[in-house]
């Protein structure tokens, strides 16, 4: 156990401890995939809106979207 090293994730996250960010350019963290804040209330809202559509709870076609291909 005494041979186990820190995480690097830490070691990086204690690189910005102290530093801020301007509201216009804010640090995305994605060092884990795992943010420590919700999503923006714009896109929250909008993804309530688009589940509450039936066609979104139906497969795409076999071949997949056109427009995605």
């Amino acid at each position: 156990v005494l041979g186990v090293e820190d995480p690097p994730i830490r070691e990086a996250q204690d690189w910005l401890k102290g530093t801020s960010f301007s509201p216009d350019k804010p640090l995305i963290d994605l060092s884990q995939a795992l943010p420590s804040y919700p999503p923006a209330e714009e896109l929250r809202d909008h993804l309530s809106e688009l589940v509450r559509k039936g066609e979104m709870s139906t497969y795409t076609e076999i071949g997949g979207l056109p427009e995605l291909r």
